[in-house]
């Protein structure tokens, strides 16, 4: 089942193996004349995009035997057709929506909400409803030659964010080094799992994975979401948390969590909007001084 639109890139990549198979660079190369040369799909996102569409079945490697070479051919699977053939309904939808509204001249708060669409009860723990325009861009894999990229948003998102939260002793050139050192371990010893959001570079950051929180063994924990300040407010930082939820329940997980700073007041509204609940609080001595607190979410 489809949980949520697909990204520019997922969705020429299907369309261009919707009618038989493809190596990359003739994905690549159609997604781009497709898109009268708007959509360019770089080598990297489609690597990164091509390994999260095989994780999901959505497409398979395949063989071709009337060529000898060894790129890889991918084809789409019937569980990949079904969700393109969904985001072509959702899209036509969408224009339809927008056809009614534009020739009746009616808002949209005067449109009838249909059936599919019920309004959630209070017994629901419904989050807030928000807002958000969410820019068109591709979440892949970290790969190494995105360290350094991805280092300088990380720190550039710390100096920006906690400055007056934490110790001034965290803004010293050392600890920028230790934060970068801290993502290379983690990247060669794949302890937690590193994602990038890309559009026309690389623009957000995102770690996840199994949390080392005792009472919380079998929850999945969401360890960083940064993005660059150029890039702020337009989105990403929703998708990024949806594309971390959707993991954790394929991964099988019942349960996400989240740490905040509690003065980091617009991360915290940030991560009740969209569900999360204050579980419990803790103070982080040494170099941070500041209180910690936990957020939880049912999957």
């Amino acid at each position: 089942m489809q949980l949520e639109p697909l990204t520019e890139s997922y969705f020429y990549i299907l369309l261009c193996l919707y009618n038989g198979k493809k190596h990359g660079y003739g994905i690549m190369r159609e997604a781009s004349a497709l898109s009268g040369g708007r959509v360019k799909i770089t080598s990297g996102t489609m690597y990164g995009a091509a390994t999260n569409l095989l994780k999901k079945g959505w497409i398979c490697e395949a063989k071709d035997q009337a060529s000898g070479d060894r790129k890889r051919l991918y084809e789409l699977t019937d569980a990949g057709r079904e969700v393109l053939d969904r985001e072509i309904g959702r899209l036509h939808q969408l224009l339809e929506s927008a056809a009614q509204v534009m020739q009746t001249g009616q808002s949209a708060a005067a449109l009838e909400v249909p059936e599919a669409y019920p309004q959630q009860s209070e017994e629901q723990h419904a989050p807030r409803a928000y807002k958000t325009e969410i820019r068109i861009g591709t979440v892949r894999r970290l790969e190494k030659q995105d360290l350094q990229r991805v280092g300088e948003i990380l720190n550039e998102g710390w100096k920006r964010t906690y400055r007056d939260i934490v110790s001034p002793e965290l803004f010293t050139e050392k600890w920028d080094l230790l934060r970068i050192q801290q993502l290379r371990r983690e990247f060669n010893t794949k302890s937690l799992d590193n994602y990038i959001y890309e559009e026309e570079g690389i623009e957000g950051l995102l770690t996840f994975g199994k949390t080392e929180d005792r009472d919380k063994p079998r929850a999945f924990e969401i360890w960083r979401i940064y993005v660059c300040e150029a890039a702020r407010n337009q989105g990403i930082g929703t998708k990024l948390l949806s594309f971390a939820e959707q993991e954790a329940r394929r991964q099988g997980f019942q349960e996400c969590l989240i740490w905040a700073f509690e003065k980091n007041v617009s991360a915290c509204e940030f991560y009740e909007r969209h569900g999360y609940r204050k579980d419990t609080r803790k103070y982080l001595e040494g170099a941070y001084q500041a209180e910690g607190i936990r957020y939880c979410k049912k999957l």
